[in-house]
Order: structure tokens, then sequence, then C-alpha cells
């Protein structure tokens, strides 16, 4: 019996074992399921912030490209052409921003490695963005009766390094909220000064000022006293910027006084000047015959006319089936083409080409830009790739480097044909 009444105790621990082990193995999968949902709904968070983070910049940057065309549309005839063309300057540099803020997210997921700070000036930066924001803080409050008079103070300081479309970027968050903080007009302060080890750029207006809990948070993201019609992300990412700038950004603020935003950056480095009486070699003028491959038509037509301009003869197709029938006519001397096309992609059509003139270079245009695999490309004849949107001096940089390279290369037996058939 005492044997019997051991072995049913033991029994009985097995089965209360097997009863905790089975209720452990659920409870782990639970925890592992409610895991997977938190960590798939901080992806969610994080796309979320990063959506609203890229809206506020774009809206920034349509505000001032759209203010400026609009000005212009309706100054046209009083204005001389050298204003029409600083206006024209202004819309392309906030373009050229917007292409920065896509870059930055690039870099955000991880697909670009090749950021390089340059030396910077920051008293050309400043008036740049004096020049910028001027439908913001002149033209839209003078509309309205209200007069935001902007002076700067700019001291000789030292060149530092850094990212010259960011920078105009914090300068720009600072300024709008300037202008939002006088609602009944004021005077915007923007100067600059040397102190030791940094340069500084100070912003002041004379608005509404802070509160001190509103002066701790104003740095949080979606942090905002403007309610629903701001993301409350203007100022997080300016924090962000100047803090991978290796400098700072403080605040000093009182209700009914105003606001002044300091910035610091580190030195850089001065530039190496010519010596006096060096020559600039200039650039060497090339002309080529150049085949456009794109299924997008305001594409093809804006690198026509690009093209066009320099004097290129330039021959267009609306996909990599046209553009390689074309080719077969002979007489490229090299071929830009989109990566995403129907029927034909950007990559066969590389191929194709390489196949049938192994001396041609053909250049990819695309917007993946940097992402795109060294090893792919090179396996699919593409020589180099320019990002979208473009830029004009980059373009024919690439036709003059292209050309180049086409003239060091051995030209092969079925180029002679193609050469022939063209004649």
């Amino acid at each position: 019996m005492r044997i019997l009444s051991l072995f049913a105790n033991q029994l009985s621990i097995a089965m209360q074992n097997a009863r905790l082990f089975s209720d452990l193995r659920q409870t782990l999968q639970h925890l592992k399921e409610v895991q997977e949902q938190i960590v798939q709904a901080e992806k969610l968070r994080a796309l979320g912030e990063m959506a609203s983070g890229v809206a506020h910049d774009f809206n920034n940057l349509l505000a001032v490209i759209l203010g400026n065309i609009q000005l212009l549309s309706h100054q046209l005839e009083s204005l001389s052409p050298q204003e029409i063309r600083e206006r024209l300057k202004i819309v392309e540099r906030a373009s050229k921003d917007g292409a920065e803020t896509v870059r930055r997210i690039q870099e955000f997921t991880g697909v670009r490695r090749d950021r390089e700070y340059q030396v910077l000036s920051i008293n050309e930066i400043v008036p740049q963005v004096v020049a910028i924001t001027q439908p913001r803080w002149k033209d839209q409050p003078q509309k309205k009766g209200i007069q935001i008079d902007l002076v700067t103070d700019l001291q000789e300081v030292p060149p530092i390094l850094g990212n010259a479309s960011e920078i105009r970027e914090v300068l720009t968050n600072i300024i709008f909220n300037a202008v939002d903080a006088m609602p009944e007009g004021g005077r915007l302060t923007l100067s600059t000064r040397f102190k030791p080890e940094w340069v500084e750029i100070a912003i002041s207006d004379t608005g509404i000022g802070m509160t001190e809990e509103v002066r701790r948070r104003i740095f949080d993201p979606f942090f905002t006293t403007k309610g629903p019609a701001s993301s409350g992300l203007g100022m997080s990412v300016s924090y962000g910027i100047v803090r991978r700038h290796g400098g700072e950004i403080l605040v000093e603020s009182e209700p009914g006084k105003g606001t002044t935003f300091f910035l610091h950056f580190p030195v850089g480095y001065e530039k190496e000047k010519k010596k006096e009486g060096e020559s600039v070699a200039k650039p060497k003028e090339v002309r080529a015959r150049i085949l456009v491959i794109d299924d997008e038509p305001f594409v093809r037509d804006i690198l026509s006319k690009i093209f066009g301009v320099k004097g290129h003869e330039v021959v267009v197709a609306s996909d990599g089936e046209e553009g390689i029938d074309r080719f077969k006519s002979g007489g490229f001397d090299l071929v830009f083409t989109d990566l995403g096309m129907p029927k034909v992609s950007g990559w066969e059509v590389g191929k194709t080409i390489k196949t049938l003139s192994p001396r041609t270079p053909v250049i990819m245009i695309t917007g993946w830009g940097t992402e795109l695999d060294p090893v792919k490309l090179s396996e699919n004849g593409i020589d180099r790739v320019v990002t979208k949107p473009f830029n004009f001096e980059e373009l024919q940089q690439v036709i003059l480097q292209a050309m180049e390279a086409r003239k060091s290369s051995p030209q092969s037996p079925s180029e002679t044909q193609m050469s022939r058939r063209r004649l």
C-alpha cells in the first residue's frame, strides 16, 4: 500500500507539472504574439512620425515655391529681368532642398551612405533664407495690413562644415514660427557672430513669447501650440539637424517679450584659395547625339530641352522596346534610360545596348539613386546613375565625362557596321 501511495503521489506531481508546462507554453506563445503586435505598432508609429515629418518639410518648401511663383505671376510685367531671375533662383533652391529631404529619408532607411559635409559660409546662407521666406514674412502679412520688419546683422565669421540645405531648413522653420508668433506684426532679427570655437546664429522676434513650460517642451516631437494646423515636428527636426552637425540649439523667451533662438555650430576649415593669377580651365564644349528613353513624357521633354540648350542632338523614345529599335538605327554617342518602364526595363535596355555597342555609355535616370547595387549596374551595362530631380550642371558634366570615356574605348565591329548604316 505504501508503494502504491508513493506511486500515486508521484503521478499526481507529474500530472501537475505537465499542466504547469502546458500553461507556461501557452503563456510564452501569448507573450510572443503580444510582442509581435507591439513591434508592429511601433513600426507603424515610426512610419507615421516619418510621414508627418516629410509632410511638414514639403509643406514648407511648397509654400516657398508656390508663393514665389504666384508673386511672379502677379508682378511679371513690373519686374525687371534681374528680379525675375532672382525669384527663379529661389524656386530652384527650394526645389533642390526638396530633393535633399528625399535623400535624408533614404539615409534614414539605410539606402544611402554617401553623405559628405561641405565647407559653408553662414553669412551666405542667411540672406538665401531671408529671400526664400520673403512671401511668408513680408508679402502675406502685408496683404492683411500687417508689417513685419526683418533685419540682418552679419558679422565676420569663419566657415563651418555642414549641409546647406539642412541649415536652410532649420532657419526656415524658426522664421516661420517667429512670423506665427507676431500676429500683429513686429521685428525679426537675424544675426551672426563668432564665439570661441563656435559660429553663432541668433534669430530674435518681438512676438508673444513662451511660458517656461512651453519653452521646456519646444523640441519635443508633435508638441505644438498651434492646434491641428501644425504637425509639431518642425522644431524637433531642427534640433536633430543641429545635433547632427555637432552643434547646439538654445532658446530664451518670456511671455510678451519675444523669443530668441541661438544656433551654435563648430568652426570648420577654410577652403584652399586659388593662387593669384592661377588660370581656371574652362569646361570643354562637346556635341553629342543622345538617345533619351523614358515612359514619362514630362521627363523626356525636360531632358530633351536641357540637352538641346547645349547644342546636343536628341532623339526620344517612350519605352524600352522603342528605345532599342531607335538605337539600332545607329549613330548615338550615349543613352539615357529610365529604370522602371513597361515591357522592357532599364536593365534590359542597358544590357542590349552594351551587346550592340560596348563602347556606348549608358546612363540610368532614376529616383532610387545610390541604393542600386553597383554589381547589378555593371552586369547590366549601366555606366552611371543620375538621380531625379535633375541638376542642369550635373547633367552637362555627365555628358562630358561619358564622351571622354567613349573616345578612349576601341570601336567594335558591330559599332563600325552601325556607323556605316547611318552614313
